[in-house]
């Protein structure tokens, strides 16, 4: 159970366990306890496993003191968390950051990878309704260049913490009537339009032209909305030239879209369609496996299954680096 600011999530199911239908359930403890969860990677051959926060990065509609306090709090007790277990090898943390504070981010961050041995951040597609890519986000992002290691973006389309999802008015996240209770569009669309804005303005705001090393992983999207969304910032760039002129390239980025997808990559899973389709048209690079275990909507037992399923058309060299090879290469394992 979590309340915050009024609001109240129950994570809490019948008898233990997560009910799901056409799958076998997942025993809640397994949210935190690392022991418990070992025997369902074991049993799915998964030698590692990155822990990532679930609600909505730290709370970024919290007053910036309490944010930071429980960002340094939540990461200390990851780390012990992770300490404590029989098999620290096999877990890694993701530290999430109060980004409404933007140089405390950046402190915490810095502390998170020095002291606490975490090897990648985690934020949000927005802070309160402010795009990424503003200048008061800058000494974050500058920061964060200069550290070197790669950024979760996680939006976060189920629950009440997040305070300003993208066409939330028209998709029922607010007023979940009927309708909305009945189709949860606000999940299936939240996700993929949080991430199409964040992405579009961080290349085309010049963002990483000024910061090169800025390396983003795309949480809980899956991929097949990117494919679409490269084409139409390709058009939209000669669109630009047809409506303002060659003058339009004076200012924002230096170069195609397409080629800023060095500095992207997408955490997949096994359910999404598209997955052989970006790995013929961009290299395997771009897709890290990822199994959203203990969610209930995980594909958990058949995720690694079902991901190589989804790379049947693939080479072995390609499924070998997405299955892990991609991630050991990011976070420097």
């Amino acid at each position: 159970m979590m309340e915050f600011d009024g609001h109240r999530i129950d994570l809490t199911p019948p008898h233990g366990k997560s009910p799901r239908p056409h799958k076998p359930p997942i025993d809640v403890r397994n949210t935190w306890d690392l022991d418990g969860r070992l025997a369902d990677l074991d049993q799915e051959g998964i030698d590692k496993q990155v822990l990532i926060f679930h609600t909505s990065h730290v709370f970024y509609g919290a007053e910036p003191k309490l944010a930071i306090n429980t960002a340094q709090k939540y990461n200390d007790g990851l780390a012990a968390t992770i300490a404590a277990c029989r098999q620290p090898s096999r877990y890694l943390g993701a530290a999430p950051l109060p980004l409404q504070e933007p140089e405390a981010a950046a402190d915490e961050a810095e502390r998170a990878v020095k002291e606490l041995n975490m090897p990648v951040v985690v934020i949000g597609t927005n802070v309160r309704g402010r795009n990424l890519d503003l200048p008061e986000f800058w000494p974050f992002f500058a920061r964060m260049n200069d550290l070197d290691i790669p950024i979760i973006v996680h939006s976060d389309g189920l629950t009440t913490f997040q305070t300003h999802p993208a066409a939330g008015e028209r998709t029922g996240w607010w007023e979940r009537g009927p309708f909305a209770a009945d189709h949860p569009i606000w999940w299936m669309l939240g996700h993929p339009f949080e991430h199409m804005i964040a992405i579009t303005r961080l290349i085309y705001s010049g963002l990483l032209d000024r910061y090169p090393n800025l390396r983003f992983i795309f949480e809980e999207g899956n991929v097949g909305y990117a494919l679409y969304l490269f084409d139409r910032l390709e058009e939209g760039w000669e669109f630009g030239e047809l409506i303002h002129g060659q003058r339009v390239h004076m200012r924002g980025p230096k170069k195609h879209p397409l080629d800023y997808l060095e500095h992207f990559h997408w955490a997949v899973e096994s359910e999404d369609s598209l997955i052989g389709e970006a790995v013929r048209r961009w290299g395997p690079e771009r897709i890290l496996f990822s199994s959203d275990y203990p969610h209930p909507d995980s594909p958990w037992p058949e995720s690694v299954n079902g991901m190589k399923e989804a790379l049947s058309g693939c080479s072995e060299g390609d499924r070998i680096k997405i299955l892990g090879g991609n991630a050991a290469r990011l976070l420097r394992l």
